[in-house]
């Protein structure tokens, strides 16, 4: 009896898997090309005041905006940050000469936590990661006077004033 019923399950079965259907799932995957992100974010557009002692050469420097760069992967490949800007400029259109203010640049990456800012001079670069794979770095960007620029301020005329911050990601 035991016999005839092993052989009936054994026969059941392989008639099952003889009709038994079959499907297939396919796996859909991509690998990113290693693509760069860069975005720059300015603040909100106010007007400093540029007696505030903030933005003194002594002073922590008054935000301006950030930056981010990412990259999910990679060859090997060295990426750095141009910095490019002028001092603030009398933007009264009646003056044929306008006032200058010596500013400098102070760069802080925030994703270390040390909120200690680094200066950084028109035309200097900055490098951000050096080798393969993917990255991440933001950084926010600062503006106060230079010891020059708090000179400036003794003699500059009342007005508005304006920087043009060029910020140029670099690739080697």
């Amino acid at each position: 009896m035991k016999k005839i019923l092993v052989m009936f399950m054994l026969l059941t079965v392989l008639i099952f898997s003889l009709s038994a259907e079959s499907r297939s799932l396919t796996v859909l995957g991509v690998l990113a090309n290693g693509d760069v992100t860069f975005s720059a974010t300015p603040v909100d557009a106010v007007r400093v005041d540029l007696t505030s002692d903030t933005v003194k050469s002594t002073g922590a420097g008054v935000k301006i905006g950030d930056y981010s760069v990412s990259r999910v992967r990679g060859g090997s490949l060295q990426f750095s940050m141009s910095y490019t800007y002028g001092p603030l400029t009398d933007q009264d259109p009646a003056v044929t000469t306008p006032e200058e203010i010596d500013i400098v640049l102070l760069v802080d990456d925030t994703d270390d936590g040390t909120n200690n800012p680094t200066e950084h001079a028109s035309g200097s670069t900055s490098l951000l990661f050096n080798g393969s794979g993917g990255f991440s770095v933001t950084k926010e960007v600062l503006f106060r006077f230079t010891t020059t620029g708090d000179s400036d301020l003794e003699t500059a005329p009342a007005s508005d004033y304006n920087s043009d911050v060029t910020l140029t990601l670099v690739t080697t």
